[in-house]
């Protein structure tokens, strides 16, 4: 069975940034077709199932979800409101710095031992932006949402490579180069690197090996 899914631009609920800041989204652009909204497809596949939700609203939805999950517990979307609120430091979690960083203990080398690569060549990793959507880019409203590409680089590798936050940089591979700024993040480990994909300019789709270089232009 194939429902069909709410593009980012078109849903309602809340987001959590990796600096722990919750904000909420609100719909840009208006449900095409038989697109609806994801919490009312799955409460009917739940009442078709014998179990009712008891959902008829977004805001219902969000209300469960404070109830349910021990980060959200107390939240409500009028706190929320337009501005949004940072996650309080809590033991299990990582702790936000006045800066806005997550602070993260991180370990010396990476996961089971692994040293990081040598030569200045960095694991690649991608992750996808929220605004980074077709119907961003068509969108006049939008456009200014378009990400940027960035590649975000370990404390310890940016030294290493003389690489500061802001930095122009050249993201290359095996005779692909696209140019990306710098951001240097506590919570990326020593050898990683990490870019976007689906941006229209500079997407780290491009890069199909595991490896790539990075150097200040």
């Amino acid at each position: 069975m194939i429902f069909p899914a709410e593009s980012h631009a078109e849903k309602e609920g809340t987001v959590v940034h990796p600096d722990g800041r919750l904000q909420r989204l609100r719909i840009a652009i208006a449900h095409p077709g038989e697109v609806r909204p994801g919490w009312s497809v799955l409460t009917e596949l739940a009442s078709r199932c014998g179990l009712d939700l008891d959902v008829t609203r977004s805001a219902e939805a969000f209300d469960q979800l404070a109830a349910a999950v021990p980060m959200y517990e107390g939240l409500t979307l009028e706190e929320i409101a337009g501005d949004g609120v940072s996650w309080p430091a809590r033991p299990q979690g990582a702790a936000v710095t006045q800066a806005g960083e997550v602070a993260v203990d991180l370990p010396a080398t990476a996961p089971n031992g692994a040293e990081s690569p040598a030569n200045g060549a960095l694991r690649l990793g991608t992750y996808r932006p929220i605004w980074a959507a077709p119907e961003v880019e068509i969108s006049p409203a939008l456009k200014y949402l378009i990400p940027d590409q960035q590649v975000e680089l370990s404390p310890e590798d940016a030294r290493r490579l003389g690489i500061s936050p802001g930095d122009e940089v050249l993201v290359s591979q095996n005779g692909t180069q696209l140019a990306a700024t710098a951001a240097v993040r506590s919570n990326v480990l020593p050898g990683s690197a990490f870019l976007a994909e689906g941006i229209p300019v500079a997407s780290a789709n491009s890069l199909t090996m595991p490896l790539i270089e990075v150097r200040k232009v």
